[in-house]
């Protein structure tokens, strides 16, 4: 098992990507990063890499290629990779998309905040649980 704790960000949006990957690396500045730009890539670089295998994957839901949905219901169907914590985050307040997501077997999902302070927060309540094993309040 690996001892470097990894997360992959899988987001298309460049902008959305540095902000997500720069409050990660606030929250815990140990974690490896990996960005992939759709679930596409996710999922070869998680299949031609099975030795480095995600601590949690950080998932968009809109996405060209293969979109979040598709990507999650690939990792969920796969024993290689079902045990794997996978957190949507997307701009969509849609319920019944975040319901679909739910169903489909997401850990836990998040509407992009607009203010950056919020997106640290997530980050922190996300390494806490997934990464370090620190049940915390308010997650």
């Amino acid at each position: 098992m690996q001892n470097e704790k990894t997360i992959y960000i899988v987001e298309d949006d460049i902008d959305d990507m540095l902000l997500i990957s720069e409050a990660v690396k606030s929250a815990d500045h140990n974690v490896k990063i990996i960005s992939c730009e759709d679930g596409a890539e996710l999922i070869e670089k998680i299949e031609l890499s099975p030795n480095e295998q995600p601590s949690l994957i950080l998932l968009d839901m809109n996405m060209p290629k293969m979109n979040g949905m598709e990507t999650l219901e690939y990792i969920r169907s796969s024993p290689a990779f079902d045990h794997i914590p996978v957190v949507m985050l997307s701009t969509t307040d849609n319920f019944s998309l975040i319901e679909s997501a739910y169903r489909a077997g997401v850990n836990t999902f998040y509407t992009k905040p607009v203010h950056y302070q919020d997106l640290k927060s997530i980050a922190r309540q996300l390494t806490n649980f997934f990464i370090n094993g620190q049940q915390k309040e308010g997650i």
